[in-house]
């Protein structure tokens, strides 16, 4: 598989995860996060348009870097899904298949 787009990275992993654990991860949730080579999730460009997007589309939750939420939180960034930071795949499985 190729991903041209960092933010998709979290995505698959939750997916490659969700299929290994034989685990659905949640319709409700959508995921933006770069992963580095250790776990970490970093956080993504133009996380208030993908939040408004998600939310447009349906979703009720959005799993994101950790560093985003802050970010999200400084500019009064408000909407009706709830963003949840994250700072590694781990937790970000914990939320997507629980």
């Amino acid at each position: 598989m190729r991903v041209e787009e960092p933010a998709l990275d979290l995505g698959v992993a939750v997916s490659l995860a969700s299929s290994f654990r034989d685990v659905p991860a949640s319709l409700e949730t959508a995921t933006a996060g770069e992963v580095g080579l250790a776990g970490e999730v970093r956080g993504v460009p133009r996380v208030a348009e993908r939040l408004r997007e998600a939310e447009r589309l349906g979703f009720r939750r959005f799993v994101l870097g950790r560093s985003n939420l802050t970010a999200l939180r400084r500019t009064g960034w408000r909407g009706n899904i709830e963003a949840i930071g994250v700072g590694s795949v781990a937790e970000a499985l914990e939320v997507m298949l629980s």
